[in-house]
């Protein structure tokens, strides 16, 4: 992480104490975020990561701000004090009250607080772990990016303390429905498949860019469910994408 970020507008030190416990997204993770590339100073696709805030913030009653533009300008504001014209960006909307354990003093309805880190160096292709019952895509909230993301990272420090790099995560269909950061696409010869938002999956701003520039090269792009658990297995191409990474190819496939 990057010395500086950005708290309700204000550039701090990224080591000052400005939090309280009792903003009750912090310790319930109620709240919305989304990570976003930025690549020689300019937000990858904001106003689509904007979007998908906003109505991901309606659907779990988070505050939101208005104004994407001053937003937007507070987020450039970071990315100079940084000095991050090609880095990691993460913008985060944290609900501050609401429940028992909202804490004295809180008057701000919600927190903006966003930071910038190095790009991580992915590797050229990626081994793939499979987790299954990770997504229910039953669930009202299935294909949220919210706050509460400890799942996440669990599954993907199993798969790599098993030697992975990422995990393919199953619903309870058994069907692929994501990565734990990332979106999955497949080929079929002349066909490029993802995951419906069906499946549970994210509705990811590259896979959404992905599947346009696929229909546009004359590939059918389709989103479909494409595999079971056993399916995986015979898949000979595959890629994972997401903002915050380069469009990655998958080399090996395993798990449970």
């Amino acid at each position: 992480m990057h010395s500086h970020l950005l708290h309700n507008g204000e550039i701090r030190e990224t080591s000052s104490q400005f939090l309280a416990a009792g903003q009750v997204g912090l310790l319930n993770g109620w709240g919305v975020f989304s990570t976003i590339r930025v690549f020689d100073g300019v937000l990858f696709a904001w106003e689509r990561h904007w979007d998908r805030m906003k109505r991901d913030a309606t659907l779990l009653r988070v505050p939101f701000p208005a104004d994407r533009e001053a937003l937007h300008a507070d987020l450039m504001k970071l990315i100079e004090a940084n000095g991050a014209l090609n880095a990691t960006l993460r913008v985060c909307v944290v609900r501050n009250k609401g429940g028992s354990w909202e804490g004295p003093g809180i008057t701000a309805d919600y927190d903006v607080i966003a930071l910038t880190t190095v790009l991580t160096a992915w590797n050229q292709g990626v081994k793939l772990g499979v987790q299954p019952q990770a997504r229910h895509a039953g669930c009202e909230f299935a294909g949220s990016k919210i706050l509460s993301w400890s799942a996440n990272l669990v599954w993907l420090e199993r798969a790599r303390a098993a030697g992975f790099d990422e995990t393919v995560l199953l619903n309870e269909r058994d069907e692929v429905s994501e990565c734990t950061s990332a979106n999955i696409f497949a080929s079929f010869g002349h066909e490029v498949r993802t995951p419906p938002i069906s499946s549970g999956c994210l509705p990811g701003i590259t896979r959404e860019l992905l599947l346009g520039d696929a229909a546009a090269s004359g590939y059918n792009a389709a989103c479909s469910a494409w595999g079971t658990r056993k399916r995986v297995t015979t898949i000979t191409a595959a890629r994972v994408s997401g903002s915050a990474r380069r469009d990655v190819t998958c080399r090996r496939r395993g798990g449970p």
